[in-house]
């Protein structure tokens, strides 16, 4: 190109953004975000959320998590968390066959039928960022969270997924229904949100969907007593749940993000 060749882009006016639609996504977002820690009372509003959803038949899941640097497979592993949910809504509604003996395509095809027809809600807890920067801190190098709690919860409560049975009508459905917050050193001991096992106590949802490496919650959960009508659905770590493979890191992981930033 010629020296003297000046080349002027085209101006885009400040009115041209759609500022107004982003605010209005991000506050649909926030409807779904129940932190007590800057809303008093919002348990309680979020207990009578799970409620009105029983009432309603509805099958809740819940599972928890820190997802900074949310990634495909944070969105994989989620819903997979809520599809846990349909073999236990299916004893609900009473079927004389039970779940397990139920065909791979019948038990797909229903999870897909109650995914698809808002049978199944899901509450998904983020850890507390002083409980993340205890357990976390120093991996791969630098501190943790990378993200404040408020941008991990907002984005869980933005991902989403397409409907799997073609509702025209409903065509894009949220991932996560509702999205609080735990951990033992952003909360006192004993109020509900400082351990995972407080707060399904207190929530009662029919499933707690749990990843296969968290033993400490496997061996915990079935010797409180407050949790005997709960389902503890696992989700081994396996090929299976490798729900999307990066050609440069394979499975992804924010410690191996972060590792390949840095460059180690």
């Amino acid at each position: 190109m010629s020296a003297d060749v000046e080349v002027v882009a085209p101006a885009i006016g400040v009115d041209a953004l759609p500022y107004g639609f982003i605010g209005a996504m991000q506050q649909r977002f926030e409807e779904n975000i129940y932190n007590p820690l800057v809303q008093p009372g919002v348990t309680d509003v979020l207990l009578a959320e799970r409620d009105r959803w029983a009432v309603q038949g509805k099958t809740t899941v819940f599972t928890s998590g820190v997802y900074d640097l949310l990634h495909l497979d944070h969105a994989g592993y989620l819903l997979h968390t809520k599809a846990t949910g349909a073999a236990v809504h299916y004893t609900k509604e009473g079927h004389i066959k039970p779940w397990e003996a139920l065909s791979s395509e019948d038990q797909q095809r229903y999870t897909a039928q109650a995914l698809g027809n808002g049978a199944l809600r899901l509450i998904v807890s983020v850890d507390g960022d002083k409980s993340v920067a205890v357990r976390k801190s120093g991996k791969a190098g630098g501190p943790r969270p990378i993200y404040a709690w408020h941008t991990r919860a907002l984005m869980v409560a933005s991902q989403t997924f397409i409907n799997p049975v073609g509702n025209p009508q409903q065509r894009i459905l949220p991932i996560a229904d509702a999205v609080t917050i735990h951990g033992p050193e952003d909360f006192p001991a004993g109020d509900t949100h400082a351990s995972h096992l407080d707060l399904v106590a207190r929530l009662q949802p029919d499933a707690w969907a749990i990843f296969g490496e968290s033993t400490d919650i496997l061996e915990a959960a079935p010797h409180h007593p407050s949790l005997g009508a709960v389902a503890l659905r696992c989700i081994n770590d396996g090929a299976d749940t490798h729900y999307f493979e990066d050609a440069n890191m394979g499975k992804m992981s924010t410690t191996k993000i972060v590792e390949r930033i840095v460059g180690n």
